[in-house]
């Protein structure tokens, strides 16, 4: 290998009829300027969680460059998805270094969704608690939105989960349902006023139930009291 300016020294014999010897001539090989080489990034780049370094291809003319040997690369900013620096600096034979970007696509997923299914009704919206994960990963809640619907009456409740702009993930849509169910009421019944005396008015004649779950509604049958036969 020729490094940069390296000098080499060869011996040259004089020969002449009148004159005999030799003589050492130095001389120079500089290493070639690669600043201005045209340097290829392979395409096709998508998140993995893991750094992407793809393939670099460097040519002088026809002679395709050797990573390591005519040059060294360091990746920055190569994880997540957005623009990615590959600075590429020349060794040996060739001098000077250059940088190329490059592009990490975000990765399009059909997540698996995990969640509980079943509920009580408790009078307030429901809204569970969602996971979503790309194999056995989970995926950042910052990668998606989620909304509900008919998620407060006992029922069917729905969870629709859409992309959330930028990230590292271009989430699917997804829609599922889950089951609100009837609670259990728990009563206590209404009571008779025992010893009311007709004033006439209006009186209350029943002690009000109690319902934990609505409206307890009471419906009183009055029947008219019983009057002695008139003696003839």
């Amino acid at each position: 290998d020729l490094h940069s300016t390296s000098r080499r020294q060869r011996q040259m014999c004089i020969r002449d009829s009148n004159y005999t010897g030799t003589v050492e001539v130095p001389w120079s090989i500089t290493a070639k300027d690669m600043t201005n080489a045209d340097a290829t990034v392979a395409g096709g780049n998508v998140y993995t969680g893991e750094n992407i370094e793809p393939e670099i291809t460097i040519k002088d003319g026809s002679k395709k460059l050797v990573k390591g040997t005519d040059y060294d690369v360091a990746y920055s900013n190569n994880t997540n998805a957005g623009t990615a620096n590959a600075d590429i600096t020349f060794k040996g034979n060739y001098s000077g270094s250059i940088q190329k970007t490059f592009e990490i696509a975000r990765k399009n997923v059909s997540a698996n969704i995990e969640f509980t299914k079943t509920f009580t009704y408790t009078g307030v919206a429901i809204e569970p608690t969602v996971v979503l994960k790309d194999g056995e990963t989970v995926i950042p809640e910052s990668e998606y939105n989620v909304s509900y619907e008919s998620n407060t009456n006992a029922g069917t409740g729905k969870i629709i989960v859409t992309d959330n702009n930028g990230g590292n993930y271009e989430v699917n849509r997804i829609e599922e349902t889950f089951t609100i169910e009837k609670a259990e009421g728990k009563a206590t019944a209404p009571t008779a006023i025992e010893n009311i005396v007709y004033n006439g008015n209006e009186q209350v004649l029943v002690n009000a139930g109690l319902s934990s779950t609505g409206e307890m509604l009471s419906l009183i049958h009055i029947s008219e009291p019983t009057r002695p036969e008139p003696i003839s």
